[in-house]
């Protein structure tokens, strides 16, 4: 593990875990511990293979407290500060080491404002996650997590970029694709979830309604 979770940037680390070299090791084991110990509701991931098994431990751990969690999916990292925000979320992960080698990955979070997390609550998480003596204790059966796959979300996101865009840029040089992007009729209908939702969502919107003052575990 770790001997000190936060950079300048989220917590950073490689996956490749036969290398020597490397100490920082960002192992499923510890994006366990790290979902068990914050109050998470939207997670979304570049398209790293090891995302996939961070998100898989990530969620698990969220889902052991509690929590319910939406998957956005491959998406890019001001979405999710956008979509934090927006759905009034707890917390938002993005999982994700941008432009570094592919053996890398890290874990950044947004807060309730769509803004990375303040050094006393990384300092709060940090503490919560490196105890060894911190046992978490998941929930009894009926009061377990659920998560879905979310790629609504991006499609909101996309909706948010153009009603930012008309009338307000030349983007007369923007490549095709994104040209097509920002002047296609946009749908007027969203898929929404209606499998129902346990406490904390609302089966309409699939908006999470957890308080700011719960993003990380009580002690």
């Amino acid at each position: 593990m770790l001997d000190a979770l936060f950079g300048t940037d989220g917590i950073r680390g490689t996956t490749e875990f036969t290398n020597e070299h490397r100490s920082r090791k960002l192992t499923p084991e510890l994006a366990l511990r790290i979902g068990q110990a914050v109050r998470a509701a939207i997670i979304g991931r570049d398209p790293r293979i090891s995302g996939m098994m961070l998100e898989a431990a990530l969620t698990a751990g969220l889902l052991s407290q509690g929590l319910d969690v939406l998957q956005a999916g491959v998406i890019p990292t001001p979405a999710v500060a956008y979509l934090t925000r927006h759905l009034g979320a707890s917390l938002g992960v993005v999982i994700s080491a941008s432009h570094n080698p592919v053996e890398d990955n890290g874990i950044k979070f947004f807060g309730p404002d769509g803004y990375k997390l303040d050094d006393a609550l990384e300092d709060r998480i940090q503490s919560l996650v490196l105890d060894p003596a911190r046992a978490f204790i998941p929930r009894d059966t009926r009061q377990l997590g659920r998560s879905r796959p979310a790629p609504e979300l991006a499609e909101a996101y996309v909706d948010y970029l153009v009603r930012s865009w008309r009338g307000k840029r030349d983007l007369s040089r923007a490549s095709p694709w994104c040209w097509n992007v920002l002047t296609a009729p946009r749908p007027s209908s969203r898929r929404r979830s209606s499998d129902g939702w346990g406490p904390g969502w609302t089966s309409s919107t699939a908006t999470p309604t957890a308080s700011t003052s719960t993003r990380v575990t009580n002690t």
